[in-house]
């Protein structure tokens, strides 16, 4: 796939894996609202991905920001990504 532009965002959220695509729910929506105010869109101009490719929790399940070696072990996900 050709895209104009990468957003890479954090770590994957559970609104994502419901959704099944990077930025989902309410980030989702302000991306697609700023995309679409300088005239792009994710589905032609735009590559979204995580870079996390995993979605950290807490022992009760919550969400939590990533491990600097969490973050080192999904780069070459990322690199082969871009």
């Amino acid at each position: 796939k050709q895209a104009r532009w990468v957003v890479a965002a954090g770590a994957t959220t559970a609104a994502d894996e419901k959704a099944r695509v990077p930025l989902a729910g309410d980030s989702g929506k302000l991306l697609d609202n700023m995309l679409a105010a300088v005239g792009m869109g994710r589905e032609r101009d735009v590559y979204v991905t995580n870079l996390i490719k995993c979605r950290p929790t807490t022992p009760n399940g919550g969400e939590r920001a990533p491990t600097p070696q969490e973050a080192a072990a999904c780069r070459p996900y990322l690199e082969r990504e871009v």
